[in-house]
């Protein structure tokens, strides 16, 4: 209490003032609602899932369910299925298909954000090359 008034003091001090909403979220709202609009059942039922590898920048992969919804792009966590990112297609920017490996592909988003996959499916193997 006087230590936090104290650290409030020295903030407002400096020029910066944090305002805090006294509103209460509850676990259950805030897991209800932590996909704003596109938390609805609509938005994350898939029509389609693959099987893919999320590579990271230091070279790392992770396993994760692709999902494609009627509003969205899901990646899931295979052991949990819980949604671990979603963007809607329209935040996608650009499709890339590795000439390197048929099998590599990056989503670019609107934000200049990127995932690149490895799919390891036939329907992602058997695909033909574009040129």
């Amino acid at each position: 209490s006087s230590g936090i008034n104290a650290e409030y003091g020295a903030l407002k001090g400096m020029g910066i003032v944090m305002n805090t909403s006294k509103k209460v979220v509850s676990q259950q709202d805030f897991m209800e609602g932590r996909w704003g609009n596109f938390s609805d059942d609509q938005s994350q039922t898939s029509f389609t899932e693959f099987n893919v590898n999320l590579l990271s920048t230091m070279g790392e992969s992770t396993a994760r369910i692709l999902c494609l919804s009627e509003s969205c792009v899901l990646e899931r966590d295979p052991n949990t299925y819980n949604v671990c990112t979603m963007q809607p297609l329209t935040d996608i920017w650009a499709l890339i298909r590795h000439s390197e490996d048929p099998q590599m592909f990056t989503i670019e988003y609107n934000s200049m954000s990127k995932a690149t996959y490895t799919c390891q499916e036939e329907c992602c193997a058997g695909t033909p090359k574009l040129s």
